[in-house]
């Protein structure tokens, strides 16, 4: 659980996260009829990819490129998490974050979702859905573990279904 997660792994939590939330994977495969085309020439196809994509929770690397074996990194988590959330039409309270030390390394993109979902929390235990990696220090670029990953998904159901 201490190794770095890759895109297409995440893709498949927030598939499994989705199912959790109850947005029918099922459903999706049905609509696509007998002859569908993948958005991604190198996911092979995976399906939970595509359906995630199709939500509007991640996006390709370029418009044909998803990288599914890529490292994650936690700006892109970040982005992936409150897209989540938007997806699924969450009313959730988003308390103020104070300023990350290493702001400045964050990408233009990801900074709002980087405070966003640091200032989502966890209504059974009060956690931010994601945090820092140490009191005020994000680190934006640094891989997401499988560990973080699977924790960000039980909390973010958490802050919007109990």
């Amino acid at each position: 659980y201490q190794r770095n997660i890759t895109r297409g792994e995440f893709a498949h939590v927030m598939a499994a996260l989705l199912e959790q939330a109850g947005i029918s994977y099922d459903k999706y495969i049905k609509g696509l009829g007998v002859n569908p085309i993948a958005n991604f020439a190198d996911t092979k196809n995976d399906f939970l990819i595509e359906f995630v994509h199709s939500c509007g929770i991640i996006n390709g690397m370029s418009d044909h490129e998803f990288d599914p074996s890529g490292i994650l990194t936690r700006e892109q988590a970040a982005t992936m998490l409150v897209r989540t959330v938007s997806y699924l039409g969450s009313h959730v309270t988003v308390t103020a974050v104070s300023p990350f030390s290493d702001a400045k390394t964050f990408s233009d993109w990801a900074t709002e979702s980087i405070y966003k979902i640091a200032g989502i929390h966890d209504k059974n235990n009060g956690s931010a859905i994601m945090g820092g990696i140490a009191v005020g220090v994000f680190s934006p670029k640094t891989g997401y573990t499988v560990e973080q990953a699977l924790i960000a998904a039980k909390r973010l159901l958490s802050a919007i279904i109990v």
